[in-house]
Formats: C-alpha cells, sequence, structure tokens
C-alpha cells in the first residue's frame, strides 16, 4: 500500500507542473475567440431582425446560416484553446501535449461518427420522401387487375395508404435542349398519402395544375359507356349551296354560277378626291390612326400599365395542355419556367402511324410546366418528373394497365 502511494506520487510528480505555468499563447486566443464568436452569433440572431434595408445579412436570407457557422467555429476553437490553458496550468509540457492530443483524436471519432449518422438518416428520409416502403408489381402481362388488389392491400393493418403509379423513360425537349428523363404517372389524391412530393413543391399550386387549366373544345367528348350512339342530328350537315344530283357541272363556261368568284379586293385604293392625270406629290401627309380600329396607343399606355411579369401560361392552347412536374436541377439544365410548353417524346412507337416513309413515329405529347419540386436529392431532382396517370397512359397507349402499386406502412423499420 505504501509502495503504491509512492508510485503514484513519483507519477504525479513528473505529471503535475511545480510550479504552475501561466500560458498567455492559449488565454489570450481562446478569450478572443470566444467573444468574437459570441458577437457573431448574437449579431446573427437579434442584429439580424432588426428592420435595417442597409443590412448584409436579413432575415431569411442563404447566408444567415453561414453567419451562424462562422460564429459557431470561433467559438468552438475558442473553447479549444481554453481547455488548452487548464490542462498547461495544472500539468506540464509533455503532459499537456499528451493529454490534448487524445482529446482531439477521440473528439474527431466521435464528430465523424456523427456526421455519418446524420449523413443516413438525412439521406433516408429524401429517398422515402420519393418513394414507398413497399412497391408490388406484376411480373408477366399487364397489370390490369389492380383495383381489386389495392382494395385489399388497403385493408391489411399497419398499411397507411396506397397508390398507383406507372414510370417509363421519355426525352424532355425544351429551348431546343434534349435531356433523358423518366416520367411517373401518379394518382394526385393518393399520391401526396404515400410519398411527400406536396411538400417538396416549391408552390403548394403545382398539383392542382396539373390538369389542363383550359378545357379543349377541339377534342370530341368521349363516349360514355352504355350510352346510345350518335343519332343523325349530330352529324355536320352539307352546305345548303352544294350541288346535288348526278348531273355533272359544266366548267368550261364561264358564266357558271359554280365559277362565280368575288372581285378581288383592293389593297391600297386611290382617294375619292384624286383626279384623273393628277401629280403625286413627293411628300405625303402622315396618316392618323387615332380613329382607326386601334382602341389603345402606346403613346397612351403609361409604365405601370405595361405587364412588368412573365404571364403564367403563354397562350391558351397551353393552357390546354396537360402539366407535369419538373425538379430544381432540370430547370437549370434546360432552362425551364412555370407555364411553357415542353414536349416529352418516348422511345416507344405506334405502328398505326407511320411517316412517309413507312417507319413508326416514336410516341410524343405536348405537357405544359405545372410546378417544380425540390427533394435534395441530385438525381431525383435533375431524373424524375411526374405527371397523372391517366395522361400517361393516354400518352403511351396503356389503356388501363399500371407498372405498380406503392404502399407506405405505419411503422417502416429503418432497412425497409
Amino acid at each position: 500500500m505504501a509502495r503504491s502511494r509512492f508510485q503514484t506520487f513519483v507519477a504525479l510528480r513528473y505529471l503535475m507542473a511545480h510550479p504552475r505555468h501561466f500560458s498567455r499563447l492559449a488565454l489570450v486566443p481562446a478569450l478572443i475567440g470566444l467573444g468574437l464568436g459570441f458577437a457573431i452569433v448574437m449579431f446573427a440572431s437579434h442584429g439580424l431582425e432588426a428592420p435595417n434595408p442597409r443590412s448584409l445579412v436579413e432575415t431569411g436570407s442563404p447566408y444567415r446560416r453561414l453567419v451562424m457557422q462562422i460564429g459557431g467555429g470561433c467559438m468552438g476553437v475558442g473553447a479549444l484553446l481554453l481547455y488548452v490553458f487548464c490542462i498547461r496550468w495544472f500539468f506540464t509540457f509533455y503532459s499537456t501535449v499528451s493529454v490534448v492530443g487524445v482529446s482531439i483524436g477521440c473528439s474527431a471519432l466521435v464528430i465523424v461518427l456523427s456526421v455519418v449518422n446524420g449523413f443516413e438518416s438525412d439521406l433516408r428520409q429524401k429517398i422515402l420522401g420519393s418513394n414507398a416502403h413497399i412497391q408490388i408489381s406484376k411480373d408477366d402481362g399487364e397489370f390490369t387487375e389492380w383495383e381489386d388488389l389495392r382494395a385489399r392491400i388497403d385493408r391489411v393493418p399497419g398499411v397507411v395508404a396506397s397508390t398507383p403509379f406507372a414510370t417509363s423513360e421519355v426525352v424532355v425537349a425544351a429551348n431546343s435542349n434534349y435531356y433523358n428523363v423518366i416520367i411517373k404517372g401518379i394518382d394526385v389524391a393518393s399520391a401526396v398519402k404515400v410519398t411527400k412530393l406536396e411538400k417538396n413543391l416549391e408552390k403548394e399550386d403545382g398539383l392542382r395544375n396539373l390538369e389542363p387549366l383550359i378545357a379543349d373544345e377541339s377534342e370530341p367528348a368521349p363516349v360514355q359507356a352504355g350510352s346510345p350512339p350518335p343519332g343523325p342530328d349530330a352529324i355536320d350537315p352539307a352546305p345548303a349551296d352544294l350541288p346535288t344530283g348526278g348531273d355533272p357541272i359544266d366548267y368550261s363556261d364561264p358564266d357558271a354560277d359554280a365559277l362565280d368568284a368575288p372581285p378581288a379586293p383592293v389593297l391600297d385604293p386611290a382617294p375619292t378626291d384624286f383626279a384623273e392625270g393628277a401629280e403625286l406629290d413627293d411628300e405625303v401627309a402622315p396618316r392618323d390612326f387615332s380613329t382607326g380600329p386601334i382602341d389603345v396607343q402606346i403613346r397612351d399606355l403609361k409604365p405601370g400599365d405595361l405587364p412588368t411579369k412573365r404571364p403564367v401560361v403563354g397562350s391558351p392552347r397551353i393552357a390546354t395542355l396537360s402539366g407535369v412536374l419538373v425538379g430544381r436541377e432540370l430547370v437549370k439544365q434546360i432552362h425551364l419556367y412555370v407555364g411553357q410548353e415542353v414536349r416529352l417524346v418516348s422511345p416507344l412507337v405506334d405502328p398505326m402511324n407511320p411517316d412517309a416513309n413507312g417507319s413508326p413515329i416514336p410516341f410524343n405529347r405536348d405537357y405544359r410546366v405545372a410546378g417544380i419540386f425540390y427533394t435534395g436529392m441530385y438525381e431525383y431532382d435533375l431524373k424524375l418528373v411526374y405527371v397523372t396517370l391517366d395522361s400517361l397512359q393516354r400518352f403511351l397507349r396503356l389503356g388501363d394497365a399500371i407498372d405498380g402499386i406503392e404502399v407506405r406502412l405505419e411503422h417502416a423499420t429503418t432497412s425497409t
């Protein structure tokens, strides 16, 4: 027992500093770092909230987080130097180097493990935000009997929601730019319960704008099942002046009624007061358009009357198109904006629609950019676009077939 105490005394004598050493090299930077970091954090937390138009960083600015990180880093360095000062006050230089080295190594290991765990959790949340926990598909044949199967899935305990989907690879073309993407047809009403697509949208009306904004009157109305065939009144009647009977029309007689044509319009008639044989002056008085068919003159418009922003929909025809949701990275890649018309081209071909050479034409369809989403995953924001399920079925001639059913569970494990 006495030997153990003597050994402990000898060990402490070599470890402890006698007399204690006051290290200004560690204390002064520690105080500066703590004070500077505290000032930066307080300025970013409270000073930026004051309404100051000359402030470099305002509330909600992307630089606010950067300022907070700089302040936190200064406080961290100051705390480390203060820790070194306290160790040096009690121990010798060699003991201080050993203790501080072991402390920094353990701290670095803990920090790295925390960053990796946080990255894994964030990556899992982003993946499950765009995908469901379970995907049910059919190996052989078309998946057409999915409605009964979906009803059975919804009755399973632990199932939160389910939604049908269809996917395909297409090429999106806009602004003379092309990019290969994966198109996904979704049922909007149920897809928001399975994925976090609604939360990832930059604007809340993106899902609502997937449907055409204006009904396309040029397309014939769909015939409901069980309705009688259209009667003769539904056929466009012939014009009243259309020749009837079997008598041929004599095209050799120029006076025939069938060849009577209205006189050619005079593009620029001479004025009524112009005398025959008179010479025209070189200088022509400008016409007064103020009383013409133009209702509003440009000179009468004020700067406030002119539009200052790009309209959401450029033309009524674009408003009749179905919408498509695109990712933020795809917007940067091919320069898209909400309300723009884009064309989607599928590698699948329509054998019933050949071109002039007899080659089948690939499926193509015009869409309207209805909204922009951001998931935080670069691949998803660049390669994934969303349309309604019925729109994709009409685009690819799928009928009622889908590719699968996505299911979200109430309690999903981390390995799902």
